[in-house]
Parts: structure tokens; C-alpha cells; sequence
């Protein structure tokens, strides 16, 4: 989801180059990293059009919690050294290094692509990691994977520095991945399973929550219920974080006391049993059944 100005820069035009009014529209952008052993891709959402100028930007601070303020203090790291995973061995390692990838993202780079003499730079909105085995890598002799293009490029896309004046202020929160269920016919109604974590891993960031909560509502909706109940400033499913939630997305008091109602009853009384294999097949698509799955995974994987 998109929503701001968009500005071109042309050959031979001055600053004050064509200004297109505030509009929205939708983007899809793909990114991965590989390390020898494993690779991890990233999707990313479109964003928010801007006009940008200059670089020189330090990358943020990881965030350990749900709910990741974006800016706190800057660091000399650079986006190629955290990408770089050879030596992260743990589970919480890798979580900690996504956490800084995607703040470092989210809050400091643009995706900025080059079509003919306009550039168009986006802001980045949300981010999904997904671990899986590195694919086999082609043999040294094989030049074909050198090769250059047959036909010239026109378009071409690269991650941006913002200037220190365009650093993005809105918080960065994490949630589960987009249309993930437990309806694998491999998938066992153990905790311990892979695919029980991997269904409920927060490897979703997405920052500016309002432009998100339209279509991908469900999940940007138990990230930002994590986000509060993790601070222990809310108590769960009281009317202090169903207050907090309806500023932070705007949505019905209706509507928030039904999923909060779901995801409670899950948590409180769901069963493991009941959404994995054929029982849990579309879950991801229906809100009562996957906030009640995601409640049930919150016992089993000790989530608030």
C-alpha cells in the first residue's frame, strides 16, 4: 500500500522538477541474502513515494521487542555487514539480526528505481523473511552465469540511503507472515514441530500500521497486540489495549472487540489439534480461525 507525493528527476531539470499529486497504488519488490548454507528471502512491501537527495546515513540500533521505535541511537554499520550471517549459529541470533535488517530498512533506505532519466524512490512499509535450504550453486566453469543480458536494461532498482532530513519516524512492529497456516499434511500437533514455529514466528515488520490494516488486517492487527501486551503496560484483552489499538489503526470498536474476543478464546481455551493437517486447512483466510489459531499458538509458544 502506497500514499504520498511522487517526484521524478529528469535529465537537465532543476530541483524544482514535476511534482504528481498524493495518490495510492500498490508495489512488490524482491530482495535475498545467501550465505553458503542457507539463504533467507525478504519481500517487500511498496511505500510511500518521496523526493530525496544526498546520503551519508548511519543504520539504527536492533530492537529486541515487538514493538521496535524507529531512530533510537545510530551505529556505523552498513547494510552489506548485516546481510552477512556466516557467523550467526543461534535461532536468536538470526531473529536479532532481522530485527536489525529490517529497522535498518524500514526506517533508512528507499527503493529507488531508475527508469530511463526519471528516478522514483519508495518507501519501504513492511518486510517478510521466510529461512530455506541455499539452493545448489553452479559450477566455477559454468561462464553462463556471467553472462550478460541479451537485450540493454531499462528499469533498474537498488536500495537507497535516506538523507539524515528524510529518516523515517513511524515505529517499526513485527508480526506473523502473511497467509501462513498449520494445513501442511507434515505439520504434527507438537510444539516442538518446525512448522509450528515457523507459523508463529514474528518475521513480518511493517512500520506506518494505518496504510496496512486494510488488506492485511488480521496479522498487522496480533503484531500490534503483541507489541502491547509484551510491554506489560496493557493487560491482555482489557479495555486499555482495545483503546490503544483503535488509535493505533483505526479500526471499529466493534470490530476490535470481536478479533481481541477471538484471539483470547484461543489462547485461553484453544487446541493445537483443531488447526493442523485438514482442520486447519484456510485458516489464514478466515478472521475468527486464524485469530483463535494464532491465540492457541500464543499458549503453546508462550507468547502474551
Amino acid at each position: 500500500m502506497v500514499n504520498g507525493d511522487l517526484k521524478r528527476t529528469r535529465e537537465g531539470q532543476d530541483l524544482d522538477d514535476e511534482q504528481i499529486p498524493p495518490h495510492r497504488k500498490t508495489e512488490k519488490f524482491q530482495g535475498k541474502m545467501i550465505d553458503p548454507q542457507r539463504s533467507a528471502s525478504i519481500a517487500i512491501g511498496g511505500a510511500v513515494e518521496k523526493d530525496t537527495e544526498g546520503d551519508g546515513l548511519e543504520l539504527v540500533d536492533p530492537c529486541p521487542n515487538a514493538l521496535c521505535p524507529a531512530l533510537r541511537d545510530a551505529h556505523g554499520d552498513t547494510i552489506n555487514s548485516l546481510l552477512d550471517r556466516t557467523a550467526l549459529y543461534s535461532q536468536g541470533d538470526i531473529s536479532a539480526r532481522f530485527d536489525s535488517i529490517s529497522n535498518a530498512l524500514l526506517s533508512g533506505y528507499y527503493v529507488s528505481v531508475i527508469h530511463g532519466s526519471s528516478q522514483t524512490d519508495y518507501e519501504i512499509l513492511e518486510l517478510e523473511f521466510y529461512l530455506q535450504k541455499a539452493r545448489a550453486q553452479r559450477a566455477v566453469g559454468d561462464i553462463a552465469a556471467l553472462s550478460a543480458p541479451s537485450q540493454p536494461r531499462s528499469v533498474y532498482m537498488y536500495l537507497r540511503k535516506r538523507p539524515p532530513s528524510s529518516l523515517a519516524t513511524s515505529p517499526v512492529f513485527r508480526s506473523p507472515r502473511i497467509e501462513l497456516d498449520l494445513s501442511n499434511p507434515e505439520t504434527k500437533a507438537n510444539p516442538t514441530h518446525p512448522r509450528i514455529n515457523f507459523v508463529g514466528k514474528l518475521y513480518r515488520y511493517f512500520a506506518y500500521q494505518e496504510l496496512l490494516i486494510a488488506n492485511r488486517r488480521i496479522q498487522t492487527f496480533v503484531g500490534l497486540y503483541l507489541a502491547l501486551v509484551e510491554g506489560k503496560e496493557y493487560e491482555p484483552g482489557s479495555l486499555k489495549v482495545r483503546n490503544e489499538l483503535r488509535k493505533l489503526t483505526g479500526m471499529k470498536d466493534t470490530t476490535l472487540a470481536t478479533y481481541l474476543s477471538d484471539y483470547q478464546h484461543g489462547f485461553e481455551k484453544g487446541k493445537l489439534a483443531d488447526f493442523v493437517g485438514a482442520l486447519g486447512k484456510g485458516a489464514s483466510a478466515l478472521v475468527s480461525a486464524y485469530l483463535r489459531m494464532m491465540g492457541t499458538l500464543g499458549t503453546v509458544l508462550e507468547a502474551p
